[in-house]
């Protein structure tokens, strides 16, 4: 799913019609290796604070969320460095099974709900 808080620009809508499945901006949910900042049902991006693994790894990873840890197998798909000691990197789930499945689309729906807040959040940071 695309923000609707913010303006669309060409590159978000190409990449969402390439996109297997719709995504969920997070906010405020961990993981070992950083801050989830989007979710979707075939993997995630995270912002990490330290230097994740290599594309290609298959490594398991545990979510921090209201629900408790889930801990899930995922492969690295790719890595991008964002600044000092900051990188991105997107993760494929492994082979799922229906509860952690499950536990993913609560996660997914209580975090998309949260966004309603997000607008008047920012405005809030911006008055100062």
């Amino acid at each position: 799913m695309l923000p609707t808080n913010e303006s669309l620009t060409p590159r978000d809508i190409r990449d969402a019609q390439r996109r297997r499945h719709g995504r969920v901006y997070c906010q405020g949910i961990l993981c070992t290796l950083g801050d989830i900042l989007d979710l979707s049902a075939s993997g995630m991006r995270v912002g990490c604070f330290q230097k994740p693994p290599p594309a290609g790894e298959i490594f398991d990873i545990v979510l921090h969320s209201c629900e408790g840890e889930i801990a899930i197998s995922c492969g690295v798909v790719w890595v991008s460095r964002k600044g000092f000691f900051r990188y991105e990197a997107g993760l494929a789930f492994g082979e799922l099974t229906p509860a952690i499945r499950q536990t993913l689309s609560r996660l997914a729906r209580t975090v998309a709900q949260n966004e309603t807040i997000l607008p008047s959040l920012r405005q809030y940071r911006r008055a100062g």
